[in-house]
């Protein structure tokens, strides 16, 4: 039978502006890795250009930004997807080509991102983890909390791993890749930019080495796959009257574990506060905010973040676009140059420009470009884009 997309009248508003707000996040977190690259290093980039302000910008991005919003996207993606199946299983339609299809383009949509607009690209891992949630989602709702649970405690355990003689000889090997990316971003051209991403091996361990980084990088992704797939199948967000309670002790008790695991960061960086910040704060700090968002939403969702959660796909795609521009040398060549602060008002500036233009895209579209096209390489149907 022929499906069709999600229609607008039954898209779930605290969802959307979920996304809408893990954007704004998303964007003054990678305005650091857009501006210095992704391993920025006091000794080697200009991160303080103004000193104190720039320093307190930065704490600030890492206590409230960093890390904990591309969890909390991973939570809404598995939350998504369980819709998405429960929608077509509804409707007799064939869940495992269409989620396979979904994927794959992902997959696609995620290594051109990486490998010609931005290597901080998280759509590729995103992807290869969909891969692994689909077998997940046959368990039964106690043991896909289990599995969510295990995942999540098992990055946790990272935090137990001591610094070695090999984990000093890393930190040499990614000091000389940010010289390296240094010159290439801020000197070479679009093509000598897209070959340094192709050939340049962070780790120093070739090939092993990116596989290890996807690998790692996939399992700080699924556990919180699994955690929004059990949440949507208890239906939190449709039914958030009926979990309120609930949903504000979450919100405390993460609250009160998540920040001080990223304060213990702000305050000493050493690698196991590091990995504390990483692996324990950011997770639960994403939930802190998952659970805030949805009792706000609750009451009235905020519609300029909802907007632009319907168009997270594009949104997400534009920020790199519009960065890569303003700060490698094929464009503006800002790299290295305006100092944390500034970096962090331009996140935001570009993030209300997104709002306009989302406001001004669905006002005449029923879906943004990006999310038009996934929709095409999922359904294998064009689905009419202008209202």
């Amino acid at each position: 039978m022929s499906v069709q997309p999600l229609r607008e009248n039954e898209r779930i508003a605290t969802l959307d502006m979920m996304r809408g707000v893990a954007l704004l996040g998303i964007a003054i977190a990678n305005s650091i890795h857009f501006q210095y690259g992704l391993f920025p290093t006091e000794s080697i980039h200009e991160l303080y250009r103004y000193g104190t302000i720039d320093r307190l910008a930065e704490k600030a991005i890492v206590l409230f930004a960093e890390a904990s919003f591309y969890p909390l996207f991973s939570f809404l993606f598995g939350y998504g997807i369980v819709l998405l199946k429960e929608r077509l299983e509804q409707k007799a339609a064939p869940f495992s080509a269409i989620y396979w299809r979904r994927m794959i383009a992902l997959l696609l949509i995620g290594y051109v991102h990486s490998v010609y607009v931005w290597d901080g690209d998280i759509l590729f891992v995103y992807a290869l983890a969909g891969f692994l949630l689909y077998f997940y989602l046959k368990l039964h709702d106690r043991s896909l909390l289990i599995w969510a649970c295990l995942f999540l405690l098992l990055m946790a355990s990272a935090v137990a791993i001591p610094e070695d003689e090999e984990t000093a000889s890393v930190t040499e090997t990614l000091q000389q890749y940010s010289i390296e990316e240094l010159h290439v971003l801020s000197e070479g051209s679009y093509q000598e930019i897209v070959t340094f991403r192709r050939e340049a091996d962070p780790l120093g361990f070739g090939i092993a080495g990116e596989i290890i980084m996807t690998m790692t990088s996939v399992l700080s992704v699924i556990g919180l796959f699994l955690l929004g797939a059990f949440s949507a199948r208890k239906k939190w967000l449709e039914n958030i009257e009926n979990y309120r309670t609930f949903t504000q002790k979450v919100f405390w008790i993460t609250l009160i574990i998540g920040f001080p695991c990223k304060l213990a960061y702000v305050i000493v960086q050493t690698p196991q506060t590091e990995m504390l910040h990483l692996s324990i704060g950011g997770p639960t700090v994403a939930i802190c905010y998952a659970a805030a968002i949805a009792l706000i939403a609750s009451k009235r969702p905020v519609q300029p973040l909802v907007r632009v959660g319907r168009l997270s796909l594009t949104n997400y795609l534009m920020q790199s676009f519009l960065f890569t521009t303003l700060f490698y040398s094929y464009g503006f060549a800002l790299f290295n140059s305006l100092g944390v602060f500034v970096g962090l008002c331009i996140s935001i500036f570009v993030f209300l420009l997104q709002i306009l233009f989302s406001s001004f895209w669905l006002k005449y579209f029923y879906f943004g470009p990006f999310e038009w096209l996934w929709r095409i390489m999922t359904y294998w149907q064009i689905p009419r884009l202008k209202r």
